[in-house]
């Protein structure tokens, strides 16, 4: 039983089309290793289905390798199909294309490990032990892969489906952020993993009884396929902090000066130029103020927005994937429906050219208005059979071109999961930097307006202007005073700018001042920095490992100059 539907299912897959534009006198080979397993991932019997399609016209033969391959016979297609000294030949003559498929037995070792394993209510146990059992069970998915290029473990993309009854499963949860699709009365699970070189997945819920799902797999050579953010974006961050460290650097070496000309002037003060320094104050306040509002002019360039709904379209993707996989199932199911119609109608043409015989053997009345029946329905199934044109001249469809439209939607159908799923895999791999970007924001923003940095109590450029400006209408009301009474006025500013320049207590708060300011900016700058580091070498890493990745189109060898793309498909079943 477990055979038949394998065959089946190949029979299914091999009409789906993988190539859609070629050049002329191409050859492309497609392989895809069927393996059976027990329910905890001992693999035993694999199958490997080789599509060899030629592209061009005229005779041709392809010699495809065919290492540890037995039992080799053609399944389906046009070419001649032999075995010759560790090769499959394939040989023909094509006006446009041609496409040949052979199937044989694999008695090597695949190139990755399945293990699965079952907990009820968090122990370990065998799958006899709890079939037909209530509890919480766990059923726990783990790949590693073994396939090497170069000295490196070539990274893999597993993909495992499944489905639950809905009725029979409660607060069903999977590992990652993979949510369930809800077909009819069933949950349909798909779970991804990347095997780099291992990964993991699980599947939990609660039942009554216990039934253990079958699972299916399916492994392609793949990784992240989305096109990283380029590095001059943290060379614009830290250029616009170094900038701004250099402004705070030269405005407190400039509140130094005047720190240092009040001190000495401060026993003969000429209200003159006390004026002229209180307006000096004044462009010093000016001065914050600008520099707050280019810390804030950063801070608002990093969209936080953005990256909340970078973050939220893996989530979104989801959603998208699986209504495409719906859409395949029910396509699936009715391509299905399509061949037994086909071959219904063919029993019926049978039968009818039968009844046309039998005809002549009865009375000719009865005979010319059976004839007559027999012929209008002869037409009807020759319609569906094979197409044709109605009584207006509008084209009917054949049973068999509607079925190969269907086929071709659910192709494309299957074209865009890939890559919505590529494009899922990659902007997972963002959030490390969209996390970063987000507390530079944060920090950017308490620099501006006060707020604590790694625990530390920041006042910000706002607080420092206001104590700034506080002062100077301080000064301007000790002008009117009594001499005693504006030195003492003025020795309190000085104090408050001493504060504001290296730190210290005014209004009984402790102000770190400018100097912590300027080592806060140099900190963010070495954050982002070691930030661009870390970037850079997991950008180097991913781009590796797709390259890597992408390099591998073959399992057991392909045509010389021909283009080849490998996939697996496991089921693990009692």
């Amino acid at each position: 039983m477990k055979k038949l539907i394998v065959l089946a299912t190949i029979l299914i897959l091999l009409f789906i089309p993988l190539f859609s534009t070629y050049s002329q006198n191409k050859v492309y080979d497609s392989e895809t290793v069927y393996v059976l397993g027990d329910p905890y991932g001992n693999l035993n019997e694999k199958i490997l289905v080789d599509w060899i399609r030629f592209k061009g016209s005229g005779k041709y033969e392809v010699k495809d390798p065919i290492k540890n391959l037995v039992n080799i016979r053609k399944i389906y297609g046009d070419g001649e199909v032999e075995v010759k000294d560790s090769y499959v030949i394939v040989k023909g003559e094509s006006k446009d294309q041609e496409d040949t498929y052979y199937r044989g037995n694999y008695n090597g070792n695949l190139p990755f490990e399945i293990k699965v394993k079952y907990f009820l209510n968090g122990e370990e146990k065998k799958i006899n032990d709890i079939k037909g059992k209530s509890g919480r069970l766990r059923i726990e998915i783990n790949g590693k892969s073994n396939l090497m290029k170069d000295g490196k473990v070539v990274p893999l993309l597993m993909i495992g489906t499944t489905s639950l009854d809905v009725e029979k499963v409660k607060d069903l949860k999977l590992s990652g952020d993979t949510k369930p699709t809800i077909l009819g009365r069933k949950y349909q699970i798909n779970l991804m993993i990347i095997l780099d070189s291992e990964g993991s997945g699980f599947i939990e819920f609660e039942t009554d009884s216990i039934d253990i799902p079958e699972l299916t797999f399916t492994i392609t050579p793949s990784y992240f396929g989305i096109e990283l953010p380029l590095m001059d974006i943290f060379d614009k961050i830290y250029g616009g902090l170094d900038g701004l460290t250099n402004l705070v650097k030269i405005q407190k070496n400039f509140l130094d000066e005047i720190i240092k000309n009040s001190e000495v002037n401060l026993t003969s003060i000429d209200l003159s130029k006390l004026k002229e320094g209180i307006e000096n104050l004044k462009t010093i306040a000016i001065g914050i103020d600008a520099h707050k509002d280019l810390i804030l002019m950063l801070s608002n360039s990093i969209d936080e927005e953005k990256i909340k709904a970078l973050k939220l379209i893996p989530s979104n993707l989801d959603l998208l994937i699986q209504s495409f996989q719906t859409s395949n199932m029910n396509l699936s199911n009715l391509i299905q429906i399509f061949d037994v119609y086909i071959k219904i109608l063919k029993n019926i043409e049978n039968i009818n050219k039968l009844n046309q015989e039998i005809s002549n053997n009865i009375d000719s009345q009865l005979k010319y208005k059976l004839l007559e029946n027999l012929k209008n329905e002869e037409v009807l199934i020759n319609s569906l059979l094979y197409g044709g044109s109605s009584s207006n001249n509008e084209t009917i469809l054949s049973l068999n071109q509607t079925k190969e439209a269907l086929l071709k939607i659910k192709d494309g159908n299957d074209t865009i999961i890939d890559s919505l799923i590529k494009f899922k895999d990659n902007l997972n791999s963002l959030s490390q930097i969209g996390d970063s970007l987000s507390e530079l924001k944060r920090n950017l923003s308490v620099l501006a307006n006060g707020g604590e940095i790694n625990g530390n109590k920041i006042y910000g450029l706002s607080y420092l202007s206001n104590i700034l400006k506080d002062g100077v209408n301080n000064i301007s009301i000790g002008i009117a005073n009594l001499d005693n009474a504006l030195k003492r006025t003025f020795s309190e500013l000085i104090n408050s700018l001493k504060v504001i320049s290296s730190g210290g207590k005014v209004m009984n708060k402790d102000l770190p001042g400018l100097n912590s300011t300027v080592d806060n900016l140099s900190k963010l700058k070495e954050g982002v920095n070691l930030t661009k580091t870390e970037y850079e070498k997991n950008r180097n890493e991913i781009l590796e490992k797709k390259k890597l990745a992408d390099s591998i189109d073959t399992f057991i060898g392909k045509p010389e100059n021909s283009e080849g793309r490998i996939q697996f498909i496991i089921k693990l079943s009692q």
